[in-house]
């Protein structure tokens, strides 16, 4: 549960055989960038031909993730599953894609997340990691700031929409990704957006942290520049790699399936 703009349940990583746990409180600027590519995804994925009385496609946000052996659990940002329609129960049984958005956490650890992640479940096909980097890291207002005595005086945490109710207004020219400014302290100034992509590559699994030639790696900037291009491309075969995951496994499920519209 979340209330007052404040994620009260934590998100963890959990390795067991390497004693590894990872903490996660992502703020609220956390979610919105693996928000908006879920909603561009979901429509895509949705329009693809594909039996729905074998299989469903589902886009999810914060699905916890376990791998077969339980040695491995996690919540990724963003994930999307092909899931098998046995009667009345779904059974998520195949990783597409990983989203990943660091802002709240370092980019070390993320990395680090991310490639558990792929150990874990080797079929990924896609991973898309998204950088947000502040000026400055978030700090509270100085004692005797005029924020800092405005909210001393207030008896609870104001409400998200409260707080956003107080942002003092940018002027025209200012850069569309402005601070935000409340009280005359800057609460958060985002200096950079950048886009990570991997695609794979065969039946090797995706790899990070080494050049690979099992992994299609790009990166671009939609903050200051956009510069999406090569993004763009590598998420269209990253695209076209669920489709054939789909063909995969609608034959896996069913060897006579007619799998024709998907090619």
């Amino acid at each position: 549960m979340e209330t007052n703009g404040l994620a009260k349940k934590p998100r963890l990583t959990h390795v067991a055989s390497d004693g590894i746990l990872i903490v996660e409180l992502p703020r609220l600027a956390h979610e919105v960038p693996l928000s908006k590519l879920r909603d561009a995804f979901t429509p895509i994925i949705e329009q693809m031909p594909y039996n729905d009385t074998l299989i469903h496609p589902s886009v999810e946000m914060n699905l916890s993730l376990k791998s077969s052996s339980g040695d491995f659990n996690a919540t990724p940002d963003l994930s999307i599953h092909l899931v098998r329609l046995s009667g009345r129960r779904l059974k998520p049984e195949f990783v597409c894609i990983g989203g990943e958005c660091a802002f709240s956490q370092d980019q070390d650890t993320l990395l680090m997340k991310l490639q558990l992640e792929f150990d874990a479940c080797s079929e990924v096909v896609m991973v898309v990691m998204i950088i947000l980097t502040e000026v400055r890291p978030y700090h509270s207002p100085e004692e005797d700031s005029t924020a800092w005595h405005i909210f001393h005086h207030h008896s609870e945490c104001p409400s998200f929409k409260d707080f956003l109710d107080m942002v003092e207004i940018m002027d025209e020219d200012s850069t569309w990704l402005g601070p935000v400014k409340v009280a005359g302290h800057a609460w958060c100034l985002i200096s950079n957006v950048d886009n990570h992509v991997w695609v794979k590559v065969g039946e090797e699994k995706i790899n990070i942290n080494t050049e690979s030639s099992g992994t299609v790696a790009v990166h671009g900037t939609l903050f200051p520049e956009i510069d999406m291009n090569t993004v763009d491309i590598v998420i269209h075969q990253g695209l076209l790699k669920i489709r054939d995951a789909m063909i995969q496994f609608n034959k896996r499920l069913d060897p006579q399936a007619d799998t024709s519209l998907l090619r």
